[in-house]
């Protein structure tokens, strides 16, 4: 009889990069959207998930909590504000599509509201 042995790796990840892609100053120059893609160190560096945060524009760093948009593979993921409290994101495949889907979608942060466009 086939034995199925099912292992659940989880998120075994000590340690993770995070590679700008892009900046977004509001218009106000107060707030930025940050664009940047996540890799395990020491992971395959081919795979990598997709984050947008929004922060103050002086955070040298964007934190977890700040996470509007995130994806469970690699996206092409671009943002506009429309003026200071409206910011579009616009997203869809990579060039090299991995059949990533969108994990976290918020459409509120703070004041901030949040139009999302899938470009497929």
């Amino acid at each position: 009889i086939p034995l199925l042995l099912l292992i659940s790796c989880g998120d075994r990840c000590a340690r993770y990069t995070d590679d700008l892609r892009e900046d977004v100053v509001s218009p106000a120059g107060d707030k930025k959207a940050v664009i940047f893609r996540r890799t395990c160190e020491g992971g395959n560096p081919l795979y990598g998930s997709v984050h947008l945060c929004i922060s103050s524009a002086q955070a040298a760093k964007p934190s977890d909590s700040d996470t509007v948009f995130e994806s469970d593979g690699d996206m092409t993921v671009t943002a506009r504000w429309e003026d200071a409290t409206h910011l579009r994101v616009v997203y869809g495949r990579a060039p090299s599509d991995d059949g990533s889907t969108v994990v976290k979608q918020v459409a509120t942060f703070g004041s901030i509201v949040i139009d999302y466009r899938n470009v497929p």
